[in-house]
Order: C-alpha cells, then sequence, then structure tokens
C-alpha cells in the first residue's frame, strides 16, 4: 500500500551506507509484507529474482503464514528473584555488567600500566603505577559517571580543585581520589592486551570489542521480544577526535559515534547493536547494498520467529523484504520512490496526488 502524506523522513545518514539513488523529495510511501492489504487475509512471501519497475501489477497475489513464534515468554529472562520494578539503577547495571567485565578490567588496566612502564620507563604515571582493585574501578566508574551527568564543569581539574570558591567547590572528588591518580586510572584502562598478536588494530573498535561482545549477548539472554520490532538509530554523544565521530544536524544529539539498533517497538528495549564505523568485514549482501546489509547483520540473532520489523525508507527496499522473507522476518516501511526496482508508477511529483490519495502494487506477495 501506498500511503502518501507530507511527512519527510527525517534522519540524516552517511553517504558511503547508500549506494542508491536518493536525490527524491518525494512524500512518504510505505512498503509492507507484514499484512495483508485490504480484502485480503495474510502476509506476503519473498519477492524471486531481481525485481524491475515494470513487475509490479495491481492484482494481490495470495498470502503466507505470519504467526509468531517466540523462541522465549515475552519480557525480563534469566532474573534473580529478588530483581523487582523499584530495583535501582545499580542493580540492573550490574545485571549486564558483571563481575567477569570487572575482573577483566582490572586485569587489562594493570597489564597497559606494566606495558608502558617496560616501553616508557620514565613516564610519570606508568613509573608511580600500583596495581588497581576492582573496588577502585568501580570508584572511578562512578566517579566519571557523575561528572558527565550530575556535576558538570567547563573543566576536569576543577572537580579537584580547593580554589574554586565556597560555592563552586567539590569535596568529594577529592576524598575518593588524588588528582594524578585519577588522570592515572584513566590513561590505563583498558579491556584488551595493545600487544597481543591476536588483536587486529585495523578494527577501529578493537579497544572495545570484548564490552560490546560480553553486553551485547547479555541483552538478548535478559529478555524475551514481543514480536514488533524497530530498527532505530542513536547517537552516543561524543567530541573526541575520533575517526568514527559522526556530525548528523537533525539529530538531537548532533555529535558523536553513530549506532544502528534493533529495539522491540513497544518497549524501546535495545536488544541488538552495531557501531558504525565506515567499512565493516561483516556480513555484506551485494543484493540488498549496504543499508540492507546492516538490517540483515542485527536481524540474524531474530531469524525463523516470524518477527515484524519496522524500519524508515534509508533501509528499505523490495529486495531487503526478499530477503528477510526467505529467513521469516516480515517488514515496513517508507521508501524513497525513485530507487531500483520500485514501480515506475511511484517515480511522481507531490503535484500528482493529492492529500490522503492512496496507490496500491503487488509483485509475488509485495505490497506497496
Amino acid at each position: 500500500m501506498i500511503l502518501d502524506s507530507d511527512e519527510e523522513s527525517s534522519g540524516s545518514h552517511c553517504s558511503d551506507l547508500e549506494t542508491e539513488s536518493d536525490e527524491s523529495d518525494s512524500d512518504a510511501t510505505v512498503i509492507y509484507d507484514v499484512g495483508s492489504p485490504p480484502g485480503s487475509s495474510g502476509v506476503s512471501a519473498a519477492v524471486p529474482g531481481v525485481l524491475t519497475g515494470d513487475a509490479w501489477s495491481k492484482v494481490y497475489g495470495g498470502a503466507t503464514d505470519c504467526t509468531f513464534i517466540p523462541a522465549t515468554a515475552a519480557g525480563p529472562l534469566n532474573m534473580d528473584p529478588s530483581f523487582a520494578a523499584d530495583c535501582s539503577a545499580l542493580k540492573y547495571f550490574e545485571l549486564f555488567f558483571t563481575d567477569d567485565m570487572w575482573v577483566l578490567l582490572r586485569d587489562m588496566t594493570n597489564l597497559r600500566a606494566a606495558q608502558v612502564k617496560v616501553s616508557k620507563p620514565r613516564d610519570f604515571y606508568a613509573s608511580s603505577w600500583i596495581d588497581v582493585s576492582i573496588e577502585e574501578l568501580k570508584a572511578f566508574v562512578g566517579c566519571h559517571l557523575s561528572m558527565e551527568y550530575a556535576v558538570v564543569k567547563h573543566r576536569l581539574k576543577q572537580y579537584f580543585s580547593s580554589k574554586t570558591g565556597f560555592l563552586f567547590a567539590t569535596p568529594g572528588y577529592r576524598d575518593v581520589f588524588k588528582w594524578d591518580r585519577f588522570l592515572a586510572l584513566w590513561k590505563f584502562m583498558h579491556v584488551c592486551d595493545e600487544e597481543s598478536a591476536t588483536v587486529d588494530k585495523r578494527d577501529k573498535l578493537y579497544k572495545v570489542h570484548p564490552i560490546l561482545d560480553y553486553i551485547v549477548p547479555r541483552f538478548q539472554m535478559h529478555y524475551g521480544l514481543q514480536q514488533d520490532l524497530s530498527l532505530e538509530e542513536g547517537m552516543i554523544p561524543s567530541k573526541n577526535r575520533l575517526s568514527i565521530k559522526q556530525y548528523i544536524q537533525s539529530k538531537p544529539v548532533k555529535w558523536g559515534i553513530k549506532a544502528f539498533l534493533l529495539c522491540e517497538s513497544a518497549t524501546g528495549y535495545i536488544y541488538n547493536v552495531e557501531i558504525y564505523t565506515g567499512k565493516t568485514d561483516g556480513l555484506f549482501v551485494p543484493e540488498i547494498g549496504a543499508s540492507g546489509s546492516v538490517v540483515a547483520r542485527l536481524t540474524r540473532c531474530i531469524e525463523g520467529r516470524n518477527h515484524k520489523v519496522f524500519m524508515d525508507r534509508f533501509y528499505n527496499s523490495p529486495s531487503l523484504s526478499s530477503y528477510l522473507l526467505d529467513r521469516k522476518i516480515h517488514s515496513c516501511g517508507t521508501v524513497m520512490p525513485n530507487r531500483k526496482q520500485f514501480p515506475r508508477q511511484l517515480q511522481r511529483t507531490k503535484k500528482d496526488m493529492e492529500r490522503g490519495q492512496q496507490y496500491q502494487w503487488h509483485v509475488s506477495h509485495c505490497v506497496v
């Protein structure tokens, strides 16, 4: 079904993720295979082969079953009986960032300090280094979080200064850390062995991959999804000197690290994450392009269950719908009508249609 409105997709995307044309300023159009068009009773099957703009018709070809096949019950899973809705944020944080992660962080931080002490014996922080404990690391992370979200100052040293005056003093930080110790922890904090032969430093995320590889599976371990999902983008605020840093003018957080997120529609729960770093060595499907391959990678963990994934026009295409349907994943979202494989009749201007007017085309059960 084509649903025309005056709303435009508000997302701004990087050109190197999209190889197809997006020059059109067309109205919002929806392609779906997650329900039945008027007068039918099911969901579409895959679109076989390579489509062309002439392959579409106004004759609906039937529907397939979209009965949800949940892997587990929806909602929290594998939770300690002590968990409740009024539990502290710290308790939920520890559900994903467990003692194993703290041990890795402690060991790799101490290892990195030892490595620097050998390679740079005159380094001030390395030469005076004392091995850090898990308790001290937790104190460091707590102080750092409070600096980001609770007590905001223009310079880091102001948190530890005694010369800011009575109104602006923050003696709590000085009670927990000395200034030099805080900087030493910040300098040497690591979760990987920089000198290991197994570390691929061409990977722009190699320093944080151990964390991502640990906590993302725990997102999936502790929650069962409902049928309806959403593909979203998120920005991790950052103005650091990073090659993966993005500027997206239309976002509330304009500077930061972009992440692709697979979320549950009803709750917003993040089930899978991919950090955008430019070109990737992960799964790439030529038939659906770079943007479609992002969807393919994020949805590999939900294949075979008849989930419904809603997305915007940056990702959506008939080829992607076909790819997902072959894996029992149904999709719905707005499209760019000037892209390949869409009905040629879609390539119209706003003047050709009035507000609220609808058109409908089908090909092998795929509905536009």
